[in-house]
């Protein structure tokens, strides 16, 4: 796999963990399960989605922590999905 199609799949699964967080309030092993990777992927995609500027939060809910979004950053996958298609 090249460096490009790897950051195209990258990004992609960002935007799908962002989508997950943004409907509702997931847990890490939730967005794991639901995307099929490990719960330490999942984390490294919670910090790099918090370095693309997304606000989320991680909060109580009963006996269990979940992610919530506060704020998103400006969409930057359209050029890698644009890229991606061509």
């Amino acid at each position: 796999m090249t460096h490009y199609k790897r950051a195209i799949e990258i990004q992609q699964r960002l935007d799908a963990i962002l989508q997950l967080i943004a409907g509702g309030q997931h847990s890490t092993p939730q967005i794991a399960d639901e995307i099929g990777v490990s719960t330490a992927t999942v984390s490294r995609c919670i910090e790099a989605l918090r370095n693309q500027g997304n606000i989320i939060k991680a909060e109580k809910l009963e006996n269990q922590w979940r992610y919530k979004l506060l704020s998103n950053s400006v969409k930057q996958s359209s050029t890698f999905e644009k890229a991606g298609k061509s």
